[in-house]
């Protein structure tokens, strides 16, 4: 297969390189907030680990899924979609008062944020020759710190300056316009 022109790889490339950065600001902004959720409910670290927990597993249980998945659908509406259902998510999230309806939209969160990876790695290997798979895989690999860094930032400000919910309806907003940006871009 033939590389289309190198102005578009390095630009797609851009773009997979922000949007799963993006992706941790719906993603990380639990653990910042933690804290508050704890003081505003009065509940122990046990049982906030259990909204966290609910995450991980369904995002590793969708890795498992919706990788496969990933590798045969287009990868432009998947992540997509991956992106405003976590935009949507994270929304709903700051509207729960009950540890119940947390743990399901956020496990339900750790599933849409479980698409991003895998399309985004397909579309990186379509748009590379394999003799710089290994370049791009070194390039690509800080977005997540960047992304997880920018996460603990965002989320620390928002509950500084209003309150933990804040933390996850700034987010929604970006996501979304990361969703935007990801279905008007790719190629």
């Amino acid at each position: 297969m033939e590389t289309p022109p190198h102005p578009h790889r390095w630009r797609i490339f851009g773009l997979c390189w922000i949007t799963y950065a993006a992706l941790y600001l719906g993603r990380v902004n639990f653990a910042v907030a933690l804290p508050a959720i704890q003081t505003e409910f009065g509940w122990d670290k046990a049982a906030v680990g259990l909204i966290g927990g609910a995450l991980y597993w369904s995002y590793a249980l969708g890795q498992l899924i919706n990788g496969n998945l990933g590798d045969r659908a287009s990868a432009r509406a998947f992540v997509g979609l991956g992106l405003f259902a976590s935009a949507l998510l994270n929304a709903l999230f700051g509207l729960q008062g009950g540890m119940a309806g947390m743990a399901l939209v956020w496990a339900l969160n750790g599933w849409a944020q479980s698409t991003g990876w895998g399309p985004l790695v397909k579309t990186l290997s379509r748009w590379f020759d394999p003799q710089r798979r290994g370049l791009i895989a070194a390039l690509f690999g800080p977005c997540y710190v960047v992304g997880h860094a920018l996460s603990w930032v965002l989320a620390g400000w928002l509950i500084s300056r209003w309150d933990w919910r804040v933390a996850f309806w700034g987010p929604a907003v970006i996501l979304a316009a990361f969703g935007t940006l990801w279905i008007l871009a790719m190629r």
